[in-house]
């Protein structure tokens, strides 16, 4: 017999509600007795689990609706690093400073990017990375296969090609430049 996403989800929850009762009157009654239902409720949803996994994947996309992040670097860390390097611009008479203080950022127009350009600049949505390799002791910047390009002092970077990041460089994303500083210089 075929049961429907929405019928699924809705016996999965009595059955779920039903359970957490059953233990809240084993608890006052008699401990013992309620570990064993505990374990039986447990062999049960195995048993399901086995017999009946889509239900479960449904029951997981209902509850897994999270913001979706940019693709880039999902399995890279996030921590954060010393670092003194900073990407120094000057764009539209202010002064943005981006320190490089993390394993990895992404920059583009994404909400999730780490560094989120201005629209009128070209860049892609995940436009580019720039992260730290902890083999090499150097920050790499990447391309992430964007329309206008990555540019590192005037070459335009391949994708899965990165290239290692020196005070002094001039690194452009799209029409965004920026410099690589000593973030003590001034």
């Amino acid at each position: 017999m075929k049961m429907s996403k929405g019928r699924c989800i809705g016996v999965m929850a009595v059955i779920g509600v039903s359970c957490m009762l059953a233990l809240l009157i084993l608890l006052i009654v008699s401990p013992l007795l309620m570990l064993g239902v505990l374990m039986a409720g447990m062999l049960l949803t195995a048993l399901l689990w086995r017999i009946r996994p889509k239900w479960f994947r449904a029951i997981g996309r209902v509850f897994a609706q999270e913001k979706s992040m940019p693709d880039v670097g999902r399995s890279l860390s996030r921590e954060v690093i010393i670092s003194d390097m900073v990407l120094w611009s000057m764009h539209d008479g202010r002064e943005q400073i981006i320190h490089l203080n993390k394993k990895l950022i992404v920059v583009g127009l994404a909400e999730g990017c780490d560094v989120v350009l201005p629209r009128d600049c070209g860049v892609s949505r995940v436009h580019a990375k720039v992260f730290y390799s902890s083999r090499n002791k150097q920050f790499l910047v990447e391309d992430n296969n964007s329309s206008s390009g990555t540019y590192l002092n005037d070459m335009r970077l391949s994708k899965g090609e990165p290239q290692v990041l020196c005070k002094g460089d001039r690194l452009r994303f799209a029409q965004m430049e920026y410099i690589v500083k000593s973030a003590y210089y001034k």
